[in-house]
This record gives C-alpha cells, sequence and structure tokens, in this order.
C-alpha cells in the first residue's frame, strides 16, 4: 500500500499520463483502466486486483476510454464485485442467457437490458416502459419472449436472483464476444 496521499496523487498522476500516452501512440484502440482502493498484504493485492479489473470492466460497458475509473466510484457493492469477478459467476452469466445469446448480438443485448431493468424495476411493466420509453404492451410482450427463450419461471425468487446478477454482470462486462478483463 502507498503511505500516504502524496504518493497515491503521484501513482494516479503517473496512470493518467500513461494513459494519455496510450491514447495519443494507439487512438484507434481503446484502453481502459481501472483504479482499486488501498489494501494491505496479499489478500489486498488479490482484492485490489479484481476492484480494478471491475472498475476497468465498467468503464469499458460505459464506454469511457481512457479515463481512471475509481472503485470507489462504482457504486456496487463489494460482495456483488466480488461475485462478478469469480470463473464460477462468469459461467453461471454464459449459462443463464446463453438462451438469449441464440438471437444474435443486437437483440440479445435488447432482451438483456430489457430484461435487467424488468427485474430492477420489480417486475413492473409500467416502470419498466418508462424507463426504456416503450408502451407498457411492449414491455409484456419482449418478458413474454424472453422468458419462453429462457426457460424460466419469474415467479422463483432464486431465478430472479441469478437473472438480476447475470444481467448485470453483462452490462458490466459489456458484449458476450468481448472476454471479461483480466486483472
Amino acid at each position: 500500500p502507498m503511505g500516504d496521499g502524496g504518493a497515491e496523487a503521484e501513482a494516479l498522476a503517473g496512470a493518467e499520463a500513461a494513459l494519455d500516452l496510450l491514447r495519443r501512440s494507439f487512438g484507434e484502440y481503446a484502453a481502459y483502466c481501472g483504479v482499486s482502493r488501498r489494501g494491505e498484504g496479499p489478500e489486498g493485492l488479490r482484492a485490489g486486483a479484481g476492484e480494478a479489473a471491475a472498475s476497468a470492466q465498467s468503464a469499458r460497458a460505459l464506454g469511457q476510454p481512457y479515463t481512471l475509473t475509481p472503485f470507489a466510484a462504482l457504486g456496487l457493492p463489494r460482495a456483488l464485485l466480488d461475485w462478478l469477478s469469480s470463473d464460477g459467476a462468469q459461467a453461471t452469466v454464459e449459462e443463464s442467457l446463453a438462451a438469449l445469446d441464440d438471437l444474435g448480438p443486437e437483440r440479445a443485448a435488447t432482451a438483456v437490458r430489457t430484461l435487467q431493468v424488468f427485474l430492477d424495476e420489480r417486475g413492473s411493466f409500467v416502470r419498466t416502459a418508462e424507463r426504456l420509453h416503450l408502451h407498457r404492451n411492449a414491455v409484456a410482450y419482449r418478458i413474454a419472449r424472453i422468458v419462453e427463450q429462457l426457460g424460466v419461471d419469474l415467479d422463483d425468487p432464486d431465478v430472479r436472483l441469478t437473472l438480476q446478477l447475470a444481467c448485470r454482470a453483462r452490462t458490466l462486462r459489456g458484449s458476450r464476444a468481448e472476454p471479461p478483463l483480466s486483472a
């Protein structure tokens, strides 16, 4: 861990300079940089690597290349980020949403977004429609098609939780075609 705020500021300035050099040298490519909180020892290093990877994945999902993305700014609970960074979680995401991926990249992304908002809005067609700028009947139709495609029962709380976490992980990671960032 860094000993004082001056060392941290110096490290952040160095990271900013490195990102600027990358942007100027390889601007046709996108680079994403996540910044973890300070930690101590091997466990702090492991946790920091996971936080930095989650922050970089968030920057990618938000389309913010060449900016430092601090973990603290993500606003996601630590337990969720720990889960999202595990291999088991990635497998669960892929298995849970695989049937939607069969629809093709654009339709799958729309379905995942629709399902995520629907689950975030606790199953309200009205609030989902408002957030997605759709008619309530369009949301109901989409959800019915998604449930049919996935072959799930949204009345089962375990299914809802798994799908909500899977949608969040997919959103943070970006499209299925993009592999997760490694720490």
